[in-house]
């Protein structure tokens, strides 16, 4: 009687607070969390091998980085655009989380992935901008991989130590010129000697993610990976 009590409340709180796919907006029905089927299937995934080490070039060799891995391509209008907008500015916190467990999921299927991690560390905002928006995306993912991937989140052991502008509409040039000083290794302790993953929502121009990666080096990082959801092309 109680599981049947149970099922109707859940039932009458699904009729007029239906879940909605964050992709296309239709509802979301038995084991779907996020997207529905449909939308799912439909994301543009980076295949690996090939794809995915055309991420490295991003960085042309200006920086030491291990790996770089992206869950699927991120273009302006795209089902991927909207799922981003949606956590990051509309403060989905679950999407982010099952984003990063697709994510995890998906990775630990791979073979020949050179990955080796003790820790993930989020990309880190300021904490003016943590004040305005009241979370931080990155660790939403995150958190997401830990838990497909057993590997422990680490969003204490850095910080970004200036607010800045968007790097929406700015060049590489004047992104990493934006980012080049703004990060900070708080606990050089607990990154020294260790495998580390960066993670964060888009990989663009790969600037920002380079500015955290010369601060992990510095403090003694074995090895830098890099996870995002997306990358653009």
């Amino acid at each position: 009687m109680l599981t049947f009590i149970r099922s109707a409340f859940e039932n009458l709180i699904y009729l007029f607070y239906p879940t909605l796919c964050a992709g296309c907006q239709t509802m979301l029905y038995g084991e779907e969390k996020g997207l529905c089927s449909t939308c799912r299937m439909q994301l543009p995934h980076i295949n690996t091998g090939e794809e995915q080490s055309v991420l490295l070039n991003k960085f042309g060799g200006r920086t030491q980085v291990d790996y770089v891995y992206a869950y699927a391509y991120f273009m302006k209008k795209s089902i991927v655009q909207r799922l981003i907008h949606q956590m990051k500015y509309r403060g989905k916190r679950d999407l982010g989380l099952q984003l990063g467990k697709w994510c995890g999921q998906e990775l630990a299927e791979l073979k020949g992935m050179p990955m080796r991690a003790d820790m993930l560390i989020p990309v880190p905002i300021h904490s003016l901008r943590r004040q305005q928006r009241g979370y931080n995306q990155s660790e939403w993912i995150a958190e997401g991989l830990s838990l497909s991937m057993g590997i422990v989140s680490r969003p204490d052991v850095m910080e970004r130590t200036q607010f800045i502008s968007s790097q929406t509409r700015k060049n590489r040039i004047e992104r990493w010129k934006n980012v080049a000083n703004v990060f900070r290794v708080t606990k050089p302790l607990v990154v020294r000697g260790q495998h580390v993953i960066i993670v964060d929502d888009v990989l663009t121009t790969g600037a920002t993610l380079e500015a955290c990666i010369v601060q992990l080096r510095e403090a003694g990082a074995a090895t830098v990976g890099i996870i995002t959801i997306a990358a653009t092309r």
